[in-house]
């Protein structure tokens, strides 16, 4: 987390040093100079930067999706690509009928994000959800490879901006929107 100015990051260094007594999160203040020296491509001079050691990262979401996905298969998982038609409870178990046919299992995990609600309700199930949407950019290293490749994710305190290298470029996500009528998204 990179600081502008001198009195937040003096203010979440000790908040950072509150969190490592009180709970053991790893973490290093850098000034101005340390954190010039570890992210040059921050071409603007900054206060300094808490980094904290223990926070994991992805530079590729879609290859630890495929990753997670073929562990699931060799652990005896099989995936299957269909149409979901209906969805319905049968004692403790499930019902699950697809275009390919229906599948009676033990356990439905339901992961459509802000469409849950709709598909839990005719099976009684309420759902309280607010749709959220982010906001990113991504610009490709191939451009200019040497001023926009970081090291590791910085967020810009001041400007609630994420910057993280990724495999393919930089990737620099903003704000959310948590307006439930968002284009595309159902009412709630």
């Amino acid at each position: 987390v990179v600081f502008r100015d001198h009195a937040s990051f003096e203010t979440q260094v000790r908040n950072a040093e509150r969190m490592r007594d009180l709970y053991g999160i790893g973490f290093e203040a850098e000034d101005s100079g340390a954190l010039a020296k570890a992210e040059p491509a921050l071409r603007q001079p900054l206060e300094g930067a808490i980094h904290w050691h223990d926070a994991w990262t992805c530079t590729d979401p879609g290859a630890l999706v495929l990753a997670y996905s073929r562990l699931f298969e060799q652990q005896g998982g099989e995936l299957l690509r269909s149409e979901l038609i209906g969805l319905e409870q049968a004692g403790a178990a499930w019902k699950v009928r697809t275009s390919a046919g229906t599948l009676d299992t033990a356990n439905v995990v339901v992961a459509l994000s802000p469409w849950s609600p709709q598909a839990l309700a005719p099976l009684g199930y309420k759902v309280a959800m607010v749709p959220k949407r982010g906001y990113h950019m991504e610009f490709d290293y191939s451009v200019d490879a040497g001023r926009l490749r970081l090291n590791l994710p910085v967020i810009d305190a001041a400007l609630a901006a994420v910057y993280s290298p990724m495999r393919k470029g930089l990737r620099i996500a903003t704000g959310a929107d948590l307006s439930a009528t968002s284009k595309g998204l159902p009412r709630q």
